[in-house]
């Protein structure tokens, strides 16, 4: 395998082409070298988004805090409101008190 060919599979070969890479890293110096250059990318890449998680995760609250200061209550509050018992009961009995006055108001 020529190391233009190698280098086009690194930094991960897929199954049937891995044996042929090793042995040609194990010969081959620059390739080792672009093969150990391209897998500090990938651990600098996984540790960047690590750490932009953990900042995503410190920062949610004060970002929900000021959505929910510009925008009112959340989706979920509004369905936890609209999916009350309570507020269906009392609903109810305002539209039958209505249709009572109006029946009542016709007669």
């Amino acid at each position: 395998m020529t190391c233009t060919e190698v280098r086009r599979r690194l930094p991960a070969p897929e199954a049937p082409h891995v044996a042929q890479v090793e042995a040609h890293l194990q010969t081959c110096a620059p390739c080792r070298s672009e093969a150990e250059s391209l897998r500090e990318v990938d651990r600098r890449l996984v540790r960047l988004g690590q750490a932009r998680a953990h900042i995503a995760q410190t920062q949610r609250p004060l970002l929900d805090e000021a959505l929910a200061a510009q925008l009112g209550p959340s989706p979920s509050r509004l369905r936890q409101i609209v999916s009350s018992p309570v507020l269906w009961a009392l609903l109810l009995i305002t539209l039958s008190l209505a249709a009572l006055w109006l029946r009542l108001r016709h007669r």
